[in-house]
């Protein structure tokens, strides 16, 4: 598989007078027609992945590569060509802080055609094809943020991003604010993109549930570490890291034989040792 994300022995210390190291030797791929799933708790550093990928962190050492394209040596007049291009786009976790609530639906999918100098009657037709592609009736283009439902936004959002024409897609926890029906519904949507063409995507979250229904592959982040990562039916299944099997523990429907009260305990402590 071709690879279009490529991130190689990243590491990325912030902080403005005493650096912390948040991000320690990350590597992986994305490949087109893939959905990765990054997982790990709140402050493991998977936020800082994806504001890195999009070029809005230096790391202190390892490179992001996106479809042969070092971003980190991108600078001044390339580095803004490299981002008005679109080849990455990135979906926020709360899409009704995301759009303009002024603005209709029509009006925020469109805004980035209309910068990129897109005549007019071709934005409105893109549009439209957006808000098709993520199951909207394009009779909601007039509406505003606030006059959808939550999971109606966050496709809207996804909409945003696919009219521009990516080739990858950074998904930073897209379904943690949604209800159990809209998330369902745009975990589907997100599938079904996939399988439209070679879009590549990185769906961030701390929900192991919500990954295991949609990714190819699971990474599993501790820390500021990669600590496990592998086919999701393989990780799930037998899971090998301390905080890979509690993260899967966690979870009722998909469960690890014969963990009780007790094991979680153990697996805490473990989890505990292995970074110490």
């Amino acid at each position: 598989m071709n690879a279009l994300l490529t991130v190689a022995a990243l590491r990325v210390d912030l902080g403005r007078h005493q650096k912390v190291r948040v991000l320690d030797g990350v590597s992986f791929e994305v490949g087109a027609g893939e959905i990765v799933g990054l997982i790990g708790e709140t402050g493991s550093g998977k936020s800082t992945i994806a504001r890195t990928i999009l070029g809005a962190v230096t790391p202190a050492a390892g490179t992001v590569t996106v479809e042969g394209t070092d971003i980190g040596a991108l600078r001044g007049r390339r580095r803004r060509l490299w981002r008005r291009g679109g080849a990455v786009q990135y979906i926020f976790q709360d899409p009704l802080r995301s759009l303009d609530p002024d603005h209709t639906i029509a009006v925020s999918v469109g805004e980035g055609l209309r910068i990129g100098g897109v005549r007019r009657s071709e934005v409105a037709r893109l549009v439209d094809v957006a808000l098709s592609d993520v199951g909207l009736d394009p009779v909601l283009r007039g509406r505003r943020p606030a006059e959808l439902s939550g999971g109606q936004r966050q496709r809207a959002a996804i909409a945003r991003a696919l009219v521009m024409g990516p080739s990858l897609l950074v998904c930073d926890e897209p379904v943690s604010a949604l209800d159990a029906s809209s998330r369902d519904r745009v975990l589907r949507t997100l599938t079904d993109l996939r399988t439209t063409g070679d879009l590549g995507m990185l769906v961030i979250s701390h929900d192991i549930g919500s990954l295991a229904a949609i990714s190819d592959r699971i990474l599993v982040l501790h820390d500021g570490v990669i600590v496990e990562s592998g086919p999701t039916r393989d990780l799930l299944a037998d899971p090998q890291h301390p905080y890979t099997r509690l993260l899967v523990a966690s979870v009722p429907v998909i469960g690890v034989a014969g963990i009780d009260a007790a094991e979680r305990r153990r697996l805490r402590n473990a989890v505990a040792d292995a970074t110490r």
